[in-house]
């Protein structure tokens, strides 16, 4: 069956405090937001702009089902900036062709165009706000992450530093509002 050991429901909404690397203490809050969660989710996604279907708890849930892994989202919060980040997390079965020694996770978006979206362009924002999800991702034995971004929008600019991004395709977007010409 599938392992989510490395889950506790517990260590999900958990907040912090975080001390950055030139070891100043930065206000950024941070919580992991469960898509069963519909009205936390829906808080959290009425502060940033650009949200769309696909950011939705229940096509994040959804997609959960279809693809074997959990729908949550990390949210980071300082003086009124917001990042929200909607994710499937998934337990790694197989490491090669043996069974996983240990709980291991990935970290995938939803089937669609998704990715991070924030309500600051500060950088030292996104950096500090970064910080919990890393810290989350280490205490939670996640070991990959594969993000698809909305070509429509500017979302890959809140990736976090460090991030490959490469354009993987066109996007052709038509009108349908109109008549054909």
């Amino acid at each position: 069956g599938r392992r989510h050991a490395g889950l506790d429901r517990s260590r999900l909404m958990r907040t912090a405090d975080l001390t950055r690397d030139d070891g100043l203490l930065t206000r950024v809050r941070w919580r992991i937001v469960a898509a069963e969660d519909d009205a936390a989710w829906m808080r959290a996604l009425n502060r940033v702009p650009g949200a769309d279907v696909y950011d939705l708890p229940a096509y994040q849930r959804a997609t959960a089902r279809h693809l074997g892994g959990r729908a949550l989202a990390y949210v980071a919060e300082a003086a009124g900036a917001t990042l929200m980040h909607p994710f499937l997390v998934r337990p790694i079965e197989m490491v090669g062709e043996r069974p996983a020694p240990w709980a291991l996770y990935d970290i995938e978006t939803a089937y669609g165009y998704g990715g991070p979206m924030t309500s600051s362009s500060d950088s030292s924002f996104l950096a500090d706000a970064w910080t919990g999800y890393d810290a989350w991702c280490r205490s939670h034995r996640v070991v990959s992450e594969f993000l698809r971004f909305n070509p429509l929008t500017a979302r890959h600019l809140a990736a976090p530093t460090g991030a490959r991004v490469w354009r993987d395709r066109e996007t052709v977007v038509l009108p349908l509002d109109g008549d054909e010409d």
